[in-house]
């Protein structure tokens, strides 16, 4: 739907779960609003988390502002706290289709604690944004192997561990 945006900050898996956002976005007609993936491996990322919020209220000031990734995971208050944000939503929650059919319905936080959980969510993409398929682009073996390790290093979903272990048998071939 238009005017929504999604700013994923961080990591590659960011990245693609940012991709599932959008899908969930899209087929639950969701519009006017504006997710932030964030990332808190830095003290530096948590700034740039806050930048984006002041940003996207002054670029969308319509849209809801929704915080979701490492850093809503780890410090949920935080942002709770910060006049502009209307949602935070924790990892887990942010890849779960039922997080986005009720979104109209949650609490101002919705943030499970991620080390309880005990199975992954099923998740996938339909299309990477400009792309035919989702696929990450890359020229030599070993630059394919080291971004397949570090998203395995990332992921906690064991559908993406899967998918990262056939493309790494495929590529020993």
């Amino acid at each position: 739907m238009d005017n929504n945006e999604i700013i994923n900050l961080g990591c590659r898996l960011n990245i693609y779960e940012g991709e599932i956002i959008k899908n969930h976005l899209s087929r639950e007609n969701i519009g006017k609003v504006t997710v932030i993936n964030s990332c808190a491996v830095t003290a530096e990322a948590e700034k740039k988390v806050l930048y984006e919020i002041r940003r996207a209220k002054k670029t969308r000031p319509s849209n809801k502002i929704i915080v979701t990734g490492c850093a809503a995971q780890i410090n949920p208050d935080k942002y709770k706290e910060i006049d502009n944000v209307d949602i935070v939503i924790g990892n887990t929650e942010k890849v779960k289709s039922q997080t986005w059919k009720k979104l109209s319905l949650l609490n101002k936080v919705n943030v499970a604690n991620i080390l309880e959980e005990k199975k992954t969510v099923s998740s996938s993409i339909e299309r990477f944004e400009g792309k035919a398929r989702a696929y990450i682009e890359m020229g030599a073996l070993e630059d394919a192997n080291k971004i397949l390790d570090e998203l395995q290093e990332a992921s906690s979903s064991k559908r993406i561990l899967d998918d990262i272990k056939v493309l790494q048998s495929k590529l020993e071939l």
